[in-house]
């Protein structure tokens, strides 16, 4: 186990924290270290009501490797809505020219209102999400986003949890 553990961190670390020589191409995103990010998709509730979200970030890429993001969530259903503030970091690893992945987790604050049948609730919790997400660079500053992978945990006493697929297109400034 020791030996699968310290093979597999000499692969990552290079990758991890090498900054590689990019080749100049009308897409890189180096140029423009600040973007504007909008995009939806669905959270699937698990021990959560499932629902759809709309989303605007802004953010900054820092040592052409590392991101800092801040993110606006809104949700909504039949009976259930939303808002979400949350800061995301996360690594961007290069895997050619025009595609890179971020890996990288959030944490911040969510307020949902539930419609029952005598009124209404509101819930206030934290959120904390692991995030995976393909960048495909379109032109010199747009960017196409998938994010396959989105696993979230809100708290509130107990958890719930939602898986969160989207996609969206991000501006470079």
């Amino acid at each position: 186990m020791r030996t699968a553990c310290a093979a597999l961190a000499a692969v990552l670390l290079p990758l991890l924290v090498a900054a590689p020589a990019r080749a100049v191409d009308r897409c890189a995103p180096e140029r423009h270290p600040w973007h504007v990010a909008l995009g939806a998709g669905a959270g699937i509730g698990l021990f959560f009501a499932s629902h759809g979200r709309v989303g605007l970030s802004v953010g900054r890429i820092l040592a052409d490797r590392f991101e800092v993001e801040l993110t606006l969530h809104y949700d909504g259903a039949t009976d259930l809505a939303g808002h979400e503030e949350a800061l995301r970091l996360g690594v961007l690893l290069d895997f050619s020219r025009r595609w890179e992945l971020m890996l990288g987790w959030r944490v911040g604050h969510a307020r949902h209102h539930k419609q029952l049948p005598a009124g209404s609730l509101w819930v206030d919790s934290l959120v904390a999400s692991l995030v995976g997400e393909l960048r495909l660079a379109l032109a010199q500053r747009w960017q196409l986003r998938l994010t396959p992978f989105a696993a979230t945990g809100y708290w509130n006493e107990i958890w719930g949890f939602t898986l969160e697929p989207s996609a969206g297109l991000a501006f470079r400034f």
